[in-house]
């Protein structure tokens, strides 16, 4: 593998836009009045991180906006008039009219259309794949795929679409959005991993929330993964057993008094062996 720690980067010299830009078309690439974007209620699921927006609207005020970071958007009727709605980039179109509300001198900012045809499936989908930067949280992915489902997209479909890893990823998420908002509170506060949660609502179902509870008792107030589970000590016991057990339960099989075990006992051996052995 190359190390670039010491690549030498080749020096550019500032070139004209328009000769280089000479019969390329713009693709819907607009210049908009931040004021006039209008929000989805509720489309976004990641709450607006206040330090984060602080943090943006700071260097835009020093630098001005970064047109390379355009917002994303999507053109519908608002009543009788088209207007554009945001769907990429919230913490971006919060920061500058934050910035502009201080007196930073922007009057308009980069905004890209989305494709004409689009429904809200699609307007949806582009929350997972258009935050490869930024990427959502599992919980927050969980959401998106709820709706996603609502538009009778299958597990299959979604994670293709959303290039998961497979159908069951995404029912599993499926399973963390419809779980008790009890449970579901736990992974927003981020006091619990969505992993854990996922495992409990399989293995626990109502009582998950207790499990949770206890194991974030057992975390010592800290985030409460799936080590802290109660099986997870005994399961990794077993594990560290596995090999003395399996040589025991060989011993077993080989004694002349196993010929005298009744047929469910022996039956019951010989599935844990075959089980060690897998």
């Amino acid at each position: 593998m190359e190390d670039l720690a010491t690549a030498n980067v080749k020096e550019l010299t500032p070139g004209a836009v328009k000769a280089a830009m000479a019969g390329v078309q713009s693709q819907d690439l607009w210049q908009v009045e931040p004021d006039n974007v209008k929000i989805i209620p509720g489309y976004n699921p990641r709450p607006l991180n206040k330090e984060r927006v602080r943090w943006l609207a700071d260097r835009m005020i020093a630098n001005g906006y970064d047109r390379k970071q355009p917002l994303g958007g999507y053109i519908a009727k608002d009543g009788v008039e088209d207007v554009y709605f945001l769907t990429a980039g919230h913490h971006r179109h919060a920061a500058v009219q934050l910035a502009i509300s201080e007196g930073a001198p922007i009057e308009k900012v980069p905004m890209v259309s989305g494709p004409r045809g689009a429904g809200m499936a699609e307007i949806t989908l582009e929350l997972i794949t258009s935050n490869e930067g930024n990427p959502l949280t599992t919980y927050e992915k969980a959401i998106v795929c709820k709706r996603l489902a609502a538009f009778d997209w299958d597990s299959a479909t979604i994670a293709a679409k959303a290039g998961f890893a497979s159908a069951q990823y995404v029912d599993d998420l499926l399973l963390l959005a419809a779980a008790p908002l009890a449970v579901r509170r736990m992974v927003m506060e981020d006091a619990v991993s969505a992993t854990a949660a996922i495992a409990a609502i399989k293995k626990h179902g109502e009582k998950a929330h207790e499990v949770l509870a206890a194991a974030l008792v057992k975390s010592g107030g800290k985030k409460a993964t799936p080590k802290h589970m109660p099986d997870a000590a005994f399961n990794k016991a077993v594990k560290k057993q596995a090999r003395p057990m399996f040589d025991a339960l060989q011993k077993v099989t080989a004694d002349p008094v196993f010929s005298a075990m009744s047929d469910e006992l022996r039956e019951a051996v010989i599935a844990i062996l075959e089980g060690l052995k897998k």
